[in-house]
């Protein structure tokens, strides 16, 4: 649907090139969050149907082991949107280039491409920072992977804060992961801002 034209048809179909273009860019800015599952890892609790992690308030504060999405990322366009509850501030979040990373990946861009959310300067080998990553509860940190610009975007509150320095080709199959530091720790998938109201996308 464009607009309040809707277009339906079967077989080929021949549209011009400005039509086709903003055909294109249409579809690209409604592309809605996918809502991803954490998988159960020793360490945390995985609840809401996978959709929330927790770190466990016996659990101590330091870099356990990574957490990954159950499946890789398998569209060409993914957004994904994490709320940063109770403690959850201080992570690692981005795309893992599969599911079996270790402890200390978070800063080998060669295994993972993640900004860190306490920091600017952390994590800066896989991406080049561009504003503020810091996040406190109440935040929203945002990712776009897109595999047709071949470019990873990460957002605060809807605002652009890095790109990724790797390509995401290099990075197949490409998994979600996140590492959290504090117990207690809360973080969610969800949908807060739509993609279509990034800014600098």
């Amino acid at each position: 649907m464009l607009g309040d034209v809707v277009v339906v048809c079967e077989g080929k179909v021949s549209f011009n090139k400005p039509i086709l273009s903003l055909f294109t860019k249409h579809m690209r800015h409604y592309h809605r969050p996918q809502i991803h599952k954490w998988a159960p890892t020793t360490g945390y609790e995985v609840s809401n149907d996978g959709k929330c992690l927790i770190k466990p308030k016996t659990e101590g504060s330091g870099w356990e082991l990574p957490v990954f999405s159950v499946e890789p990322l398998l569209d060409e366009i993914t957004y994904i949107e994490l709320a940063i509850r109770e403690k959850g501030h201080i992570l690692f979040f981005g795309v893992a280039k599969n599911n079996t990373v270790t402890e200390g990946s978070f800063l080998d861009k060669y295994q993972t491409i993640c900004v860190y959310a306490d920091d600017t300067s952390l994590g800066s080998d896989s991406v080049t920072v561009v504003s503020d990553c810091t996040v406190r509860s109440g935040d929203y940190m945002g990712m776009v992977v897109d595999k047709t610009k071949q470019e990873i975007k990460f957002y605060k509150n809807g605002k652009l804060t890095a790109h990724s320095t790797r390509t995401p080709c290099t990075m197949e199959p490409m998994y979600l992961v996140t590492w959290t530091y504090l117990p207690g720790a809360t973080i969610e998938f969800c949908e807060r801002y739509p993609f279509n109201s990034l800014a600098e996308y």
